[in-house]
């Protein structure tokens, strides 16, 4: 039996957490992924521009659209690593993803199952939290890059 404290509660679990890193790595986009240390599933779709005024209307807690322009390979699928920083639309700066969970009050026992994607050596998206700036859409952007996860 395993006790800890999750922020505003403790949290009693009978067997031990598995905090299995995973890290995929693709040269091409694949149509999805299947992160099988978390049971989850990463869709990628691609639409022309003229889609990228249906962003906000399709947009729902599990999907981010990226600029597909500013995506350069390869492209990783991992978990986070202590010490990763991006810089999360809107704020302005750079932030560390251990500070964005404790934000986002994810609990640490939860954290490694969160996927980041990156673009060569540059973090994208935190699947389902938040994209990085340097990936948001603009009136420039010719392609766009539907991101979910199942």
């Amino acid at each position: 039996c395993c006790v800890w404290r999750e922020y505003n509660k403790l949290v009693f679990v009978l067997e031990e957490v598995n905090r299995t890193s995973f890290c995929y790595s693709f040269n091409t986009l694949p149509d999805s992924v299947r992160i099988e240390q978390t049971g989850r599933k990463i869709v990628f779709q691609t639409e022309k521009n003229a889609e990228k005024n249906n962003a906000c209307i399709n947009r729902g807690d599990n999907v981010e659209f990226l600029n597909y322009d500013e995506v350069k390979f390869p492209l990783v699928i991992r978990s986070w690593l202590p010490g990763d920083r991006f810089f999360p639309l809107g704020l302005g700066g750079c932030k560390k993803l251990k500070d964005l969970f404790i934000d986002c009050k994810i609990p640490v026992r939860e954290r490694h199952k969160i996927p980041v994607i990156l673009s060569q050596d540059r973090i994208a998206m935190v699947c389902g939290l938040r994209i990085d700036e340097r990936f948001k859409l603009t009136p420039d952007s010719s392609k766009v890059l539907k991101v979910w996860i199942e």
